[in-house]
C-alpha cells in the first residue's frame, strides 16, 4: 500500500523523491500505530538509530565540502584539464579513465562523498573536452550508483546484507551478472551520447 501512494505522489507531483522517504516514514509510523505493532519504546529507539546515522553521514558530507572548497581555492580543477589535455585530446578516452577511477573511488567511499569532491574537479575537463554537461553527470551518477554495491565497502550491500541476513560473500556471487549488465549500460550511456542527451535535445 505504501509503495502505490510514494510513486503516485511523485508522479503527480505532490512531493519529490527525497520527501518520498518522509512520506513514507510517517505512512510507516501511522500502520505501526495502528496496527499496534509500534509503541513509544520503538519510536524512541527508531529516532535515536535515525540521528546517529544522519550524523555520520553529515559528518562525512561536511568532510568532503570542506575538501572540495580547498581542491577549488588552490585551482585544482585548471591544474587537472590542463594535465588530461596533455595526456589525451581524445574525450573517450577521458571519459574511460574517468568511469575506472569513478568505479574504483566506489569501493571505497560513500556516494555523497564522491559526488561532493570529485564533481567539481572533472565537470570542468569535461566542458574542455566539449562533452555535454547532461551526459557527463549522468555518467558520473551511474558510477556512484554502481560503487553503492560493489565491494568492499559499497554502503548499499551492506544495507541489504543486514536487512535480508543474506552473507557478503553470496551477495557478490548472485550479483556478478547484475554488475556486467551495469557496466555494458555504463559503457553504452558514456560512447553512445543519444541515449543521455536525446529527450534533451528533442524537448529543449
Amino acid at each position: 500500500m505504501c509503495l502505490p501512494i510514494i510513486i503516485g505522489g511523485v508522479r503527480v507531483g505532490a512531493f519529490t523523491a527525497t520527501e518520498a522517504g518522509a512520506v513514507a516514514v510517517v505512512y510507516s509510523v501511522f500502520l505501526g500505530l495502528l496496527y499496534h505493532e509500534l509503541d513509544g519504546k520503538k519510536i524512541l529507539a527508531g529516532l535515536k538509530e535515525t540521528a546517529l546515522s544522519t550524523a555520520g553521514i553529515m559528518l562525512i558530507i561536511g568532510a568532503a565540502s570542506a575538501l572540495s572548497w580547498v581542491l577549488t581555492k588552490e585551482r585544482i580543477p585548471q591544474t587537472l584539464t590542463d594535465l588530461m589535455l596533455q595526456i589525451s585530446p581524445n574525450k573517450y578516452i577521458f571519459l574511460l579513465l574517468m568511469n575506472v577511477f569513478l568505479l574504483i573511488c566506489g569501493m571505497f567511499l560513500e556516494g555523497n562523498a564522491i559526488i561532493i569532491i570529485l564533481v567539481p574537479l572533472l565537470f570542468p575537463i569535461a566542458m574542455q573536452y566539449g562533452i555535454n554537461e547532461v551526459q557527463i553527470l549522468m555518467v558520473i551518477i551511474f558510477n556512484v550508483s554502481i560503487g553503492c554495491i560493489t565491494p568492499p565497502m559499497g554502503t548499499l550491500m551492506f544495507v541489504v546484507c543486514n536487512e535480508t541476513g543474506c552473507k557478503l560473500k553470496d551477495f557478490i556471487k548472485e550479483s556478478v551478472p547484475f554488475f556486467t549488465v551495469l557496466i555494458v549500460e555504463l559503457l553504452l550511456l558514456t560512447f553512445v551520447p543519444p541515449l543521455t542527451t536525446g529527450l534533451v535535445t528533442l524537448f529543449g
